[in-house]
């Protein structure tokens, strides 16, 4: 399988390694306009074929898939023209700025009867997709509340660049938002039926010795549920959780150490039972966290499990001419509550 990548800038370096870890994809080229950047993710990485046309690229390699690393504004121009030279898709989040653009993308895939698959890669992390299998036993019973939490350290935005006023994520029309609340609303939906509505809070801290903290709660609605995502920048520590809760039981996720917790009623007197669900969710965090250093020890368990699961598993759906595992129109909802989103930023605060 033949594969040429649009954009060296951050998330190729969680590309290719997602590439070569799959048995026979081959990186045919890669391409940006930037010189530098392309320059040094090509000696980075060992690639010879280097292009600042991506249109040259494709007729000279003739990629199979193309993955569009590039930001945001530039997916869905990039994608069309792509689709139209006859190649697959693979397109960071979010997958459009616009509800428009997004459509446009859908039908330049189903024009030109290529795959179009966008990078929801968290939903398949082996404790997302754990807990989707919990909830499809009936183990946690009906889901009532979702909520997604997520803390951006000063640590990683320097290490993404994204401490930078500069940064192209700044531009976005939800600023720096818009760059990672993506990640929180494909996580909401999964759990989620379709939301109807939402209601958005932002507040900025600035108390003069520490940089501007920005926060986003949004509280989303559906049918038969509530969910709500949070998010924070420049903290100066990492948080990432999902909290499930059923009727039946809460099932707490730890996005950092990949582990998983389940919060049930037991058959013990309540002062016991409360007791208990404490202890016992302590050890069973305990028990994952030591398997999962033993799997990453063993060469089991490797960095971004997701981001790979998520490339293996849309190369192969090329090569078996099967759905891709994440469809346009699953990008085109998550742009959708993006949108909604935004709205009720740009309405001035009274």
């Amino acid at each position: 399988m033949r594969i040429g990548i649009i954009g060296c800038g951050v998330a190729i370096q969680h590309h290719i390694p997602a590439i070569r870890s799959v048995r026979g994809a081959e990186i045919v080229g890669i391409c940006d306009i930037r010189t530098d950047k392309l320059e040094n993710a090509a000696n980075r990485f060992n690639i010879e074929n280097k292009f600042t046309d991506f249109s040259i690229m494709i007729k000279q390699q003739k990629p199979d898939i193309v993955f569009i690393t590039t930001p945001p504004r530039t997916h869905a121009s990039i994608a069309i023209q792509v689709m139209d030279l006859g190649c697959n898709v693979l397109v960071e989040k979010p997958m459009a700025i616009t509800i428009e653009e997004a459509d446009e993308m859908i039908e330049a895939s189903k024009k030109n009867n290529v795959k179009l698959c966008v990078v929801h890669q968290h939903l398949f992390d082996p404790h997302i997709q754990r807990a989707k299998r919990l909830l499809e036993t009936g183990v946690l019973g009906d889901i009532v509340y979702a909520e997604v939490k997520y803390y951006l350290d000063n640590k990683k935005m320097i290490e993404e660049q994204t401490n930078n006023p500069e940064h192209w994520v700044y531009k976005l029309p939800m600023s720096i938002y818009g760059e990672y609340t993506p990640h929180l609303t494909y996580l909401l939906l999964s759990f989620l039926n379709k939301i109807d509505s939402i209601q958005v809070l932002e507040n900025k801290i600035d108390n003069g010795t520490h940089p501007t903290t920005g926060g986003l709660a949004v509280q989303l609605s559906s049918e038969n549920a509530i969910g709500r995502l949070l998010m924070f920048y420049s903290m100066d520590h990492e948080h990432f959780t999902i909290d499930i809760f059923g009727t039946k039981a809460v099932l707490h996720i730890n996005m950092l150490d990949l582990t998983i917790t389940l919060e049930k009623e037991r058959n013990l007197p309540r002062v016991l039972a409360r007791m208990f669900t404490t202890v016992e969710q302590s050890f069973r965090g305990i028990l994952e966290t030591i398997a999962n250093i033993i799997r990453i020890t063993f060469g089991k368990l490797k960095r971004r499990p997701g981001h790979r699961n998520l490339v293996k598993k849309f190369i192969e759906s090329v090569q078996n001419d099967e759905a891709p595992p994440v469809t346009g129109e699953e990008g085109r909802e998550v742009v959708r509550i993006l949108k909604m989103i935004e709205e009720q930023l740009a309405v001035p605060k009274k």
